[in-house]
Parts: C-alpha cells; sequence; structure tokens
C-alpha cells in the first residue's frame, strides 16, 4: 500500500481505474501526452533518512539499466530541506521516460513517466518536476480495537 500525498497541478487526475490489469497509481494530464505512475520502494539495508540525491540517482539508474541496456541522460540530484530527488531520463522503445526517485526522510517513492518519443512536451515534464517535489510520505494508519 502506498502511503503519501502530492499535488496535483490543474488539468491533472487519477486515471488508475481506468487502465486495465492491476495498474500502480497513475496520473495524468488532460489533453497531455504522458502518464505519471508512483511504487513505493521497499529498501533492503539502511533507513530511509539516511538515503542521499546522490543514492537516489543510483536506485533510478539501476531501475533504469534493468528494464534495458540503455543509456540514460539528463541526471539530477537535489536536495531541498528534508526532501532528497534523484532523476534520470531515457529512450525506451520508442518512449521517453523520466524517472525520479524521492526521499523525505520516512520513505521513498519512485515516480515514472512514459510518453511517445516524438510526443513529449517539455512543459508537461516540467508539471511532472513540481507534482514530484510535492510528494509526501505519510505514516500509515494504524486501525485496532482498544
Amino acid at each position: 500500500m502506498l502511503n503519501f500525498t502530492l499535488e496535483l497541478p490543474a488539468g491533472w487526475c487519477d486515471i488508475t481505474e481506468e487502465l486495465p490489469g492491476n495498474p500502480p497509481p497513475t496520473v495524468a494530464k488532460s489533453r497531455g501526452v504522458g502518464a505519471l505512475q508512483f511504487s513505493q520502494a521497499e529498501l533492503e539495508n539502511g533507513e530511509p533518512m539516511t538515503l542521499t540525491a546522490d543514492d537516489l540517482l543510483e536506485m533510478v539508474k539501476g531501475i533504469a539499466r534493468s528494464a534495458d541496456s540503455v543509456i540514460s541522460f539528463d541526471e539530477l540530484c537535489e536536495t531541498s530541506g528534508t526532501l532528497r530527488v534523484g532523476a534520470v531520463s531515457l529512450a525506451l522503445d520508442g518512449n521517453f521516460v523520466r524517472l525520479w526517485g524521492v526521499c523525505d526522510g520516512r520513505g521513498v517513492v519512485i515516480a515514472t513517466y512514459t510518453c511517445d518519443w516524438a510526443e513529449r512536451k517539455p512543459g508537461e515534464l516540467v508539471e511532472c518536476d513540481r507534482l514530484v517535489e510535492s510528494i509526501r510520505v505519510v505514516p500509515p494508519a494504524v486501525v485496532g480495537i482498544a
């Protein structure tokens, strides 16, 4: 279960239920060209609070390499307060793909934006950047009987 919040820019909406199968949470811009999906990373070693932006960059580059032996470009390592972001872009099967690893010290969310390479729009990617930077991990709700 994903435990995070984010701020959707105007014109963006949740399209998860419109997709076939059991997709991860997915948002897209109305009349946009791509979609942004989210997953929460399970960490094998260490706590989220110890991850750096460089660690997150290496994490998303590893995901990119596992998708194919592709060359990544447009790398980003950024820290702002407690928020750390590592990101990378790649071309994969005729698509433009941008991966972000986002950590606020409580957890890690992986965001993946995909669109057709020929149809990509820089403005839509800028909106994705802002959306990703709004991600905040929240503690899971504890339900019980006292």
